[in-house]
């Protein structure tokens, strides 16, 4: 070898060992881990065992008594109870069926709640182990009764309650147990949606009787057994968990999911772990926060891996199977990974409860002559008369004593998810690998974080190449890396040679846009705002979840504050290759340095379809980088004239730090208030009191301040200003004037309410049919004038008729309809029938609900409005069975159709509806809407309608199906439409136009005072001008109602002369 050559290769060879040295192998992901900084998530850093590491069993069961198997889980692998089916549904007598068929009265809840407890406390562990930290529910059939009286049922559910568990109250409350896939048990199919609704108001019905009379439960549900939010376009999202949010979620203190890798119920076998259960927390967090403002929590009553074939056979009868040692490794890779998510939320997760039960020797009683064991028990029959332990057991084992405080930990790989936790002088660290391959990781201990770890104990899960679980445990030298299979976990106990007392802290915070489920167009960007962030030092992500197709991008154009970020293509879990489309969470880091305390996100796909389900904002800072950060977001800008005024000042103190309020009038203070707040975010109520109320004017300023404590206005670190407040002599006023007059019969109705509010006052909503009340509801509105949308939920859609009536109030906060300060109300209220036909335009984007097992049918993008239609091709028919329809009653049908240039026809028609069959004939190449009427039978209660395509050859389009009780067989007036009339301006300041539609002739005015009497009243010629106008004499500045009349018409409103 040559010198040259010889220099060359040493140069090669030292260039080598350098790489070697100081890079980490191609492969390997870094998991940087500083047990010197101690971590914050959402303000919590301790690991609550309680809230982690539970069984799906109770203290009432006696199935862990003998053999020291209780001293075993609870003791030594520091298990805890969890959840179990002891609700007030356990105890009711009124059955049928299987079914409650009553709801027991007040003083019986009371006697069977005692007589529950009686025979539980026979179990001589009972009071020695019992405990509130479990969770109670019933099977739906024993909890919930259709058309019930909701009022009843919450009465007894509470006695009993207060009874069966007297002396050790159960935490968590959750009505019932996946009763939305138990719908078909309380009606037809078609009916879902009555169910689904009432079940809700009854849930909320309950959680308010239950917060009055045991003010220590927190009440939830609705323990969604199959959680496919994204299925049919979100419609699974829209008919399940949105309607319990919409209608029971103001009185949830959590919202409970079952989330299960596999199939629970029905659905397909999928994964769910990973990034698609991301999505879902993300999405029901996000429509709390766009909801209430704040974040309710999860509480994940049921987790793990369920296969219907593992207890049913294709039937859905009982078939055990034998015991499975490979499916315990199947269900314990799933435990752990959702674990690791959960691990993730510990400010946002009350309690998870992983599917391991005892024995449950119930699954032994019948059909069951092999004594096959429940997939999913800790223990099972031996074939001795004894039981044995399953691998189960080993989640237990594997998370022993892990406890103590979070420390920081991050993971150069989603897939890799991380935890690090110290607790005197032991540290855990543990991996959970989500990929199926496997991964090398590289251990780097940050800030000299290592220099105290004698030794690790390596407790490492796994399965072997037929699927059988091994726990392995051994004792060795801190690892420089480590590869971990397919869905192992490793958790290494650090063995300290003394306590690490951490010398810095990190803070993780959440922030929420509160846009949720935007549709993505082509090149369309979606703008979202997210304010009130506190910058400093550290790490950005933004949280971007998805609900797409199979094959479109999920990578757009992503803008953080007008700077394009990066998205990646990888994220926590599989790519969802075997789910109907993708939906999941991709995590976009992006440099913090971009972050305000004020920020815009855009997104923007190059490719249309499926929706952004929700946004958020992850910040992970140094605490001692932390800006101080003050916001006057939540203050008043129209005030009325008072001596109180009071605001929430949302802020971030670095350390603890005062908060400062004042109002001045122009240059003039007028008072002020400080307040003390602890290092963190949040929300701070500050009060100014005033020597006099502010006389009217626009010229006040709100202030406010953040600065160290006891210091002064000059050493402030952030600042706040609104200028141009304004004063008024406000009177309360409530208007209806855009509610509707006329609507289709449904389950739920909004109306955008007219308002003026002097100071905070409650609005309310109300339904009527005629002298009964129908539903209500009530919003808090602040000082000022503006719209506020009220909804009302009823039970069932309002059978068509004009005998409704809307009613508005506004009235102080907290009090009754007797303390109203104004009301407005409309009658003769006209309810239409609404369309019988389910997904009657295809914009579910499929065939749901239709049958088109004859010929060849599909959705397409041809439709008459909307997004899609339908198309038949060749000779064929898309049909529907309508059911629930009234016998001898005439109904009326349409449809929009067109045929194919060169076909000849398609016939719309009714059939199996108790007469001959009907149909007519479209033969248009452009849509036209074809109808009919038919009479059901004297005995028929359903229809078969349809689209026909009669010729082979022939192609034809469909959309826009009607069937509606046709108009003379109900009595419903039309009133009169008052639509155009125009009163301006309104409010105003004396001077009133008025302008008048078509169909007036020669009438009056009347003006009429809050006492009752008339200040003016003026005649009127509608021939002469078509616009009246009329002033008020003097300060006439107060609430009137205006009277239109003449000799055909009638017309009146609120009218406020500031």
């Amino acid at each position: 070898m040559s010198q040259t050559t010889q220099h060359k290769f040493l140069k090669v060879l030292f260039l080598l060992i350098i790489t070697t040295i100081w890079l980490p192998a191609i492969g390997q992901v870094p998991i940087d881990i500083d047990l010197n900084t101690k971590k914050y998530i959402g303000g919590v850093s301790d690991l609550s065992r309680a809230k982690y590491f539970n069984m799906h069993h109770t203290y009432i069961s006696w199935e862990l008594n003998e053999n020291g198997y209780d001293a075993e889980l609870l003791d030594n692998l520091g298990a805890n109870y969890g959840r179990g089916f002891n609700g007030p549904g356990s105890g009711n007598p009124n059955t049928s069926g299987g079914k409650i068929t009553a709801f027991p009265t007040a003083s019986e809840g009371t006697t069977i709640g005692t007589n529950k407890l009686n025979g539980w406390d026979d179990n001589p562990t009972f009071y020695t182990r019992r405990t509130n930290e479990i969770v109670v529910t019933d099977h739906p059939k024993l909890g919930f009764l259709y058309n019930g009286d909701f009022n009843a049922g919450a009465t007894y559910n509470s006695n009993y309650l207060q009874a069966a568990f007297s002396g050790s109250i159960p935490k968590y409350y959750e009505m019932l147990n996946e009763p939305f896939v138990h719908v078909s048990d309380f009606a037809p199919w078609n009916d879902r949606q009555l169910v689904i609704n009432q079940m809700s108001d009854m849930w909320k019905t309950v959680a308010d009787k239950i917060h009055q009379d045991i003010p220590g439960m927190q009440v939830g549900g609705y323990a969604s057994a199959w959680p496919e939010m994204e299925d049919s376009n979100f419609n699974h999202w829209a008919e399940r968990m949105q309607t319990f949010m919409d209608r029971a979620g103001s009185s949830m203190d959590f919202f409970s999911t079952h989330f299960y890798d596999g199939k629970n119920v029905t659905g397909t076998d999928q994964n769910r772990s990973g990034s698609n259960s991301e999505a879902i927390m993300d999405l029901i967090e996000s429509y709390s926060y766009k909801k209430w403002g704040v974040v309710k929590p999860h509480l994940i009553s049921e987790y793990g891996k369920t296969v219907k074939e593992w207890t049913k056979d294709a039937n859905g009868n009982k078939d055990p199977k034998p015991y499975s040692e490979s499916r315990d490794g199947e269900i314990l890779k799933a435990v752990n990974a959702f674990l690791f998510q959960f691990l993730e939320r510990p400010d946002r997760i009350l309690k998870s409860i992983p599917f391991i039960t005892a024995k449950s020797t119930f699954f032994y009683q019948s059909d069951n002559p092999n004594e096959y064991p429940y997939p999913w028990v800790v223990l099972r029959k031996d074939g001795n008369g004894g039981y044995t332990w399953t691998h189960l057991k080993k989640f237990f084992e594997l998370w022993k004593d892990v406890s103590g405080e979070r420390t920081k930990i991050n993971s150069g790989d989603p897939d890799l998810v991380a935890h690090a936790f110290l607790n005197g002088t032991k540290a855990y660290v543990a991996v959970y690998n989500m990929e199926t391959a496997s991964k090398t990781i590289n251990l780097n201990f940050l800030n000299n974080s290592a220099a105290n770890i004698n030794d690790v104990t390596l407790r490492r899960l796994f399965t072997d190449a037929s699927g059988i679980p091994n726990l392995t445990t051994t004792t060795q030298a801190l690892p420089g890396s480590l590869t971990l299979a397919g869905g192992e976990t490793v958790v290494m106990v650090c063995n300290l040679s003394s306590a690490i007392t951490p010398s810095g802290t990190i803070n993780e915070s959440n922030y929420y846009a509160t846009n949720v489920l935007e549709p993505i167009s082509a090149n369309t960007t979606i703008t979202y705002t997210i304010n009130g962030v506190s910058t400093g030092t550290g790490n950005a992500t933004l949280r971007l979840g998805l609900g797409r197709d199979h094959g479109l991008s999920l990578s757009p154009e992503v803008k953080v504050n007008g700077t394009t970020v990066t998205v990646p293509t990888d994220w926590m879990g599989y790519n969802q290759w075997n789910r109907n489309q993708f939906f999941g969470v991709i995590e976009i880091p992006f440099d913090a340095n971009l972050l305000q305390s004020n920020n815009t996100i855009t997104v923007k796909f190059t490719d249309g379809g499926g929706h952004v389900s929700s946004v958020i904002l992850n910040t992970e800072l140094d605490a001692s980088s932390v800006n101080d950060l003050v916001s006057l977001e939540n203050a008043d800008t129209i005030l009325s004239s008072q001596t109180s005024y009071s605001v929430d000042l949302v802020y971030t103190a670095n350390g603890s730090k005062e908060l400062v309020l004042e109002f001045w009038d122009g240059t003039t203070w007028l008072d002020s208030d400080v307040q003390t707040v602890s290092s963190g975010s949040g929300t701070q109520t500050l009060t100014v009191n005033l020597a006099t109320a502010p006389a009217p004017g626009s010229n006040y300023v709100w202030k406010a301040q953040i600065r160290p404590v006891g210091s002064t206005w000059q050493d402030a670190t952030d600042t706040d200003q609104i200028n141009n407040v304004t004063v008024q002599n406000l009177v309360d006023a409530v208007s209806l004037e855009n509610a509707a007059t006329s609507m289709p019969s449904q389950t739920t109705y909004s109306v955008d309410m007219v308002y003026t509010a002097n100071g905070s006052k409650e609005l309310v909503l109300e339904f009527w049919d005629g002298t009964t009340w129908l539903d209500s509801d009530v919003q808090t509105v602040s000082s000022g004038s503006g719209t506020q949308t009220l909804t009302v939920n009823l039970a069932t859609a309002p059978a068509p008729g004009s005998n409704y009536i809307w009613k508005a109030q506004i009235r102080p906060v907290g009090s009754t309809w007797q303390d109203a300060t104004d009301t407005d109300q409309i009658n003769n209220v006209t309810v239409t029938a609404s369309n019988l036909v389910n997904n009657p335009g295809f914009e579910t984007g499929d065939l749901t609900n239709w049958d088109t097992s004859w010929g060849t049918v599909t959705v397409v993008t041809n439709p008459k409005q909307g997004t899609y239609g339908v198309k038949i091709t060749g000779a064929g028919s898309a049909s529907q069975v309508i059911t629930g329809l009234q016998s001898n009653t005439t109904y009326d049908l349409s449809a929009y159709a067109k045929i194919a240039s060169g076909s000849s026809e398609v016939r719309l028609g009714v059939k199996d509806h108790g007469n001959p069959d009907q149909s007519t004939s479209i033969t248009s190449t452009t849509y036209t809407q074809g109808s009919l009427s038919f009479t059901t039978g004297a005995s028929s209660t359903s229809a078969k309608i349809y689209l026909y395509v009669p010729t082979t050859g022939d192609i034809a389009y469909g959309d826009e199906f009607d069937l509606k009780v046709a108009s003379g067989s109900r009595n419903i007036q039309t009133s009169p439409n008052l639509e155009a009339i125009k009163i301006f301006p309104n409010p105003n300041y004396g001077k009133v136009n008025i302008s008048l539609p078509e169909g007036w002739t020669t009438g009056k005015v009347q003006v009429i005072n809050i006492n009752g009497q008339t200040v003016l009243e003026q005649q009127f010629d509608k021939n002469q001008s078509g616009v009246l106008t009329f002033e008020l004499p003097g300060n006439s500045r107060s609430l009137y109602l205006l009277r239109i009349s003449d000799s055909n018409n009638s017309y009146q409103k609120k009218l406020l002369i500031r």
